[in-house]
């Protein structure tokens, strides 16, 4: 789908249809670009450590837990996870998000939910 190098306006739409269209074309391209930076090797994913460059994703008190949710994501995973938090997102999308990743096995899991320790 993407190439790093480049953002295609049928990357967008597709990047736009997979969050729900909480995003706009701007905010889309702008989210590219960061991802871009993250991804210093150009591997098509963001580790875990590149998440740890980030001060404000450092700092977070939860950051141990987000990394289990985060440790290689693509750029369309990226933005899928970044929705969850964006004030446009109902409490159902959010909460639906976390049940697609928890269904697919992906990037979260029941332990990240409900582990209290």
């Amino acid at each position: 789908m993407l190439h790093l190098s480049t953002l295609t306006q049928y990357d967008i739409e597709e990047v736009q249809e997979h969050c729900n269209k909480l995003f706009n074309q701007q905010e889309i391209v702008s989210l590219y670009q960061r991802f871009c930076q993250l991804d210093r090797t150009a591997k098509g994913f963001i580790s875990s450590d590149e998440f740890m460059s980030v001060p404000e994703f450092a700092m977070n008190p939860l950051a141990q837990r987000l990394l289990k949710m985060v440790d290689g994501l693509n750029f369309k995973d990226f933005v899928a996870f970044l929705s969850a938090f964006s004030a446009k997102a109902s409490i159902e999308q959010k909460a639906a998000r976390g049940v697609d990743a928890i269904v697919a096995g992906s990037w979260l899991h029941k332990g990240v939910l409900f582990d209290a320790g």
